[in-house]
């Protein structure tokens, strides 16, 4: 005999509760919705389940076996939905995260506040480190996602574009170019200049473009990242390069930007090992770094 879900519930909550108006309010149910459910449930199985003693509902030893069935159907069946919500919401999916220097900068705290806002009750794992390190990291499973400028495909590596970023041309106040409006990539081969380094994404499309326009740039320092390069500037006076994000995030007041000629735009990407599944928690962070970027263009 097929029993009516919902009757079966009906049953074990007025066995829990020992009342009808208890159960009533347990199960948000009127009090005479909840009675129907009951004749109706002892109508079908032929048998009396509650007797009346002293105000109170007693079960029938019939009762008592079938509630000792239902019970544990209904108690898992919580379970499962109350783990089925947690998937939906997001929550208990640790982000593990790993950034480059100017994303963690700029663009990583805004989206991460996003974020933790959508996906309450999961936490984020966040690590700087360069392109290649993520994905060493991606590859060894250490890292559920990478974000990156400039990124180049790597073999078993998903990248994904989410914010379209520019280099421009930075240097101390009192430099000979300052008073330019624009910079041309034929200046570095004029002045001493702070480079990024040729083996990371964008730097290889930096020294490409110089290679391009037949530039043999005056390369006094190195920088392995953004704000290195910037500092290195500040110090010692040298022409460089670094990407939009870090210099809203920073203000050096000794510092002046120029537009770089020809324009260099790049893709910040985010990256993830071909083959994983991605999360809730992955998708809502993606989405809100697009956003963070976008409140950041229209400011």
């Amino acid at each position: 005999m097929k029993q009516n879900l919902q009757r079966l519930e009906v049953f074990r909550v007025i066995f829990d509760k020992t009342s009808i108006s208890a159960a009533a309010r347990d199960l948000g149910l009127t009090q005479p919705t909840v009675s129907r459910h009951l004749m109706l449930l002892e109508e079908e199985l032929g048998l009396a389940l509650f007797h009346r003693e002293s105000g109170r509902l007693e079960p029938t030893a019939e009762a008592v076996q079938i509630h000792r069935q239902v019970a544990p159907f209904f108690d898992r069946r919580k379970e499962i939905e109350d783990a089925i919500e947690l998937v939906r919401r997001g929550d208990g999916q640790t982000l593990r995260l790993m950034v480059s220097s100017s994303a963690a900068q700029f663009y990583v705290p805004s989206a991460l506040k996003s974020w933790a806002a959508q996906v309450p009750d999961t936490e984020c794992s966040l690590h700087l480190g360069t392109y290649g390190e993520q994905v060493r990291a991606l590859r060894t499973g250490e890292i559920d996602l990478g974000v990156a400028g400039g990124g180049q495909n790597a073999p078993g590596i998903r990248t994904e574009p989410v914010v379209t970023a520019n280099l421009v041309a930075v240097m101390p106040r009192d430099h000979p170019l300052a008073e330019r409006d624009e910079i041309h990539m034929m200046d570095f081969a004029d002045h001493d200049c702070i480079v990024p380094n040729a083996l990371s994404p964008i730097g290889g499309r930096f020294h490409q473009a110089l290679a391009d326009h037949g530039v043999a740039p005056r390369i006094r320092f190195v920088a392995h990242t953004p704000n290195v390069a910037v500092s290195l500037s500040n110090a010692t006076g040298c022409l460089t390069v670094a990407d939009t994000a870090v210099l809203t995030g920073i203000q050096w007041p000794n510092l002046v930007i120029r537009p770089l000629r020809p324009k260099f735009t790049f893709e910040v990407v985010t990256l993830e090992a071909e083959g994983t599944l991605r999360t809730k928690s992955v998708t809502v962070f993606k989405e809100a770094l697009r956003q963070a970027h976008s409140a950041e263009q229209a400011d």
